[in-house]
């Protein structure tokens, strides 16, 4: 191989590693292995609302893997696994009249009107000191 045509791939190399270690790396939340505790079961009534959706494309939670991940400010924050391979899905809790519910591949972001806005997958980058972090994939804060 010519010293050019080594300079080259040792450049293309160098460049594959380098957009690679910065693209996003979504990991599944420790809190999904754990083992369920009773904290961990949703609300009674959010079971249904959380699998009412239909169609062949419905991306919906499986309510019996939901963890709550935790408490801020009395909303309580969900996570558990999708339907479809790579989703999750979180829920933001803090009565049967105020919560809000997102299904997605991460990044996502779960808004509970005025109360709070819960980020799943939130880059270390995009935290200011309005964020907290709930656990490595999660964070809430209030919003803007």
């Amino acid at each position: 191989m010519s010293s050019r045509a080594g300079t080259i791939l040792a450049l293309a190399s160098m460049l594959l590693v380098g957009l690679t270690g910065c693209a996003p790396a979504f990991l599944t939340p420790s809190a999904l292995d754990e083992p369920a505790t009773p904290s961990d079961s949703l609300p009674p009534s959010m079971v249904d609302p959380l699998q009412a959706e239909k169609g062949a494309n419905a991306i919906v939670a499986d309510v019996d893997s939901s963890r709550l991940i935790g408490t801020w400010s009395g909303v309580d924050v969900y996570l558990m696994k999708a339907s479809t391979k790579d989703h999750y899905c979180a829920l933001a809790y803090e009565d049967d009249d105020s919560w809000g519910q997102t299904c997605s591949r991460p990044p996502f972001t779960v808004g509970l009107s005025d109360i709070a806005e819960v980020r799943v997958d939130i880059p270390e980058t995009l935290l200011d000191d309005k964020w907290v972090r709930l656990d490595e994939n999660v964070a809430i804060r209030k919003p803007e």
